[in-house]
C-alpha cells in the first residue's frame, strides 16, 4: 500500500498520479489480480486474499471480490480481532485493537482471451480503457 506513513495512505484528489507507483508486468493468460482499498488491506490477512484468489476458476471473480469484500467489512466492525492494521499500529507506536472501519472495495480480475469473454457479462477492461492489442 502506498502511504505517506502509518495510518495515511495516499489519496485520488490530493496526490498527483506522478506520487503513485509504476510498474510494467507482462501479464499472461490465467494471471488473476487484486486491486483493493485500504479498507480491505487493513482487515484482511494476505493469506486470505490468495485463498480467495485461488478459487477464482471455481467461483468467478465476481464471487471472490464480493467474498473479500465481505470479509473486511466483517471485519472492520470487529473490535476484537488481532487486525492488519492493528498490528501496524503497534510497529509504529500505537495501542489499537479490532478491524478498522472503513471504505471497502475489491475488484478481482483474471486475464482472458477475448474470444473467452464472457457473453453477456462485463465489457473487458480493454475495451474500457480503450487499449489495443500490439
Amino acid at each position: 500500500m502506498q502511504q505517506h506513513g502509518f495510518n495515511c495512505p495516499y489519496q485520488l484528489p490530493a496526490d498527483p498520479p506522478s506520487r503513485g507507483e509504476q510498474a510494467r508486468l507482462q501479464l499472461r493468460e490465467g494471471d488473476v489480480f487484486l486491486c483493493a482499498s485500504d479498507g480491505v488491506l487493513d482487515n484482511v490477512e494476505v493469506d486470505e486474499l490468495l485463498d480467495a484468489m485461488r478459487k477464482v476458476d471455481a467461483k468467478g471473480c465476481v464471487h471472490a471480490a464480493t467474498a473479500i469484500g465481505e470479509l473486511a467489512h466483517k471485519r472492520g466492525h470487529d473490535r476484537r480481532y488481532a487486525s492488519p492494521f492493528a498490528r501496524h499500529a503497534a510497529a509504529a507506536g500505537y495501542r489499537y485493537m479490532g478491524g478498522k472501519l472503513d471504505d471497502v472495495t475489491a475488484l478481482v480480475a483474471k486475464v482472458t482471451r477475448r474470444e473467452d469473454a464472457m457473453v453477456g457479462g462485463p465489457e473487458l477492461i480493454s475495451d474500457v480503457l480503450k487499449i489495443q492489442p500490439k
